[in-house]
């Protein structure tokens, strides 16, 4: 058998070269930036320190905008983002439960057994900008209009 997939096939040196460049473009990361003893900083954790504060700057900025109040847009954010770390990290342990079972503490054990699903987040902030709107007797859209903004920044 022959062709892309058959045996025999050889890698024409247009498609090795694609694929060299890949892999060096992956080599060349530096998924850790230093590392003191114990300590590693790693890219990954300081580009999503970024994403956060900048998701809460321009959240911050967009509240004030609409006139929000700061002290209750910030709560509000934050609750927000526990609701949405909730609704991942149950919809990750829902989708995995043969490895969590009952184990009620193992959902809640980040270090040991990390995971989050995207879609739970979704899910738990819906729930946080809903419940928060009606606490605080906003306008749920126009809440989630500034929330939104943010987020979206911060998930690219």
């Amino acid at each position: 058998m022959t062709g892309k997939y058959g045996s025999g096939d050889s890698v024409s040196s247009s498609e090795h070269s694609e694929n060299s460049s890949i892999n060096d473009k992956i080599r060349d990361m530096f998924p850790v930036i230093f590392s003191i003893g114990p300590f590693t900083l790693y890219t990954f954790g300081v580009f999503m320190f970024l994403a956060f504060f900048l998701a809460l700057f321009v959240i911050y900025k967009r509240g004030k905008e609409l006139h929000f109040d700061e002290e209750q847009l910030f709560d509000g954010v934050f609750a927000v983002l526990f609701w949405m770390l909730l609704g991942s990290r149950l919809m990750y342990v829902a989708s995995h439960f043969n490895d969590f079972g009952f184990e009620v503490w193992q959902w809640f054990n980040l270090i040991g057994r990390p995971g989050f699903w995207y879609f739970g987040a979704l899910l738990g902030g819906v729930i946080g900008i809903v419940r928060q709107a009606k606490k605080r007797k906003w306008d749920m859209y126009q809440f989630g209009d500034v929330m939104v903004t943010g987020l979206a920044l911060a998930h690219i």
